[in-house]
């Protein structure tokens, strides 16, 4: 049980750490409302996600063979 709980404390640790930087940090590098950056904003994530994926792919069927 101890596992599981070290690695929810991670994520929560984390995530309020995102959050507190978003938060007081954001008046530092201030974004402009426009398409575009919403755009960036909603594509980046998954495709970054899509090239980890992928790699992970690659680099799993390498070590099969």
């Amino acid at each position: 049980m101890k596992i599981p709980l070290i690695f929810i404390a991670k994520v929560l640790f984390a995530s309020a750490a995102l959050s507190f930087t978003i938060k007081y940090g954001g008046r530092f590098f201030p974004l402009e409302a426009t398409a575009t950056n919403a755009i960036i904003a909603v594509t980046l994530p998954p495709f970054a996600m899509m090239l980890v994926l992928f790699w992970r792919l690659s680099k799993n069927r390498e070590s099969s063979f």
